[in-house]
């Protein structure tokens, strides 16, 4: 927001000072998302099993295994997991893609 009021020298000097601060977080924030790979990972195969689950319960319900009531008790819990668990892992992948981009566009 100063560009218009500094000269292009002045300006260009903070501005590379600030991306160097930026450069340096980026890379330590890129280090944490090594650590939050295997997370991510964890996460993605908890949401598959879990999917699973529920289209199990979902299958026996619709050929009448199971009644509305079994059904609901059952997939209640299921689907509030895989609800929380589907928004954690769309964070970890907002930070993923965060710390891709290149960092004159951020």
């Amino acid at each position: 927001s100063q560009k218009d009021r500094l000269t292009e020298e002045i300006y260009n000097e903070f501005r590379q000072k600030y991306l160097k601060m930026l450069n340096e977080k980026i890379k330590t924030l890129r280090g944490m998302s090594v650590a939050l790979e295997p997370h991510a990972t964890q996460i993605r195969d908890e949401i598959k099993r879990i999917s699973v689950q529920v289209e199990r319960v979902t299958v026996a319900y619709s050929l009448g295994e199971i009644t509305e009531e079994e059904y609901v008790k059952i997939c209640s819990p299921l689907q509030s997991k895989l609800t929380a668990l589907k928004e954690k892992l769309k964070e970890i992948e907002e930070i993923f893609s965060f710390l891709e981009k290149p960092l004159e566009s951020i």
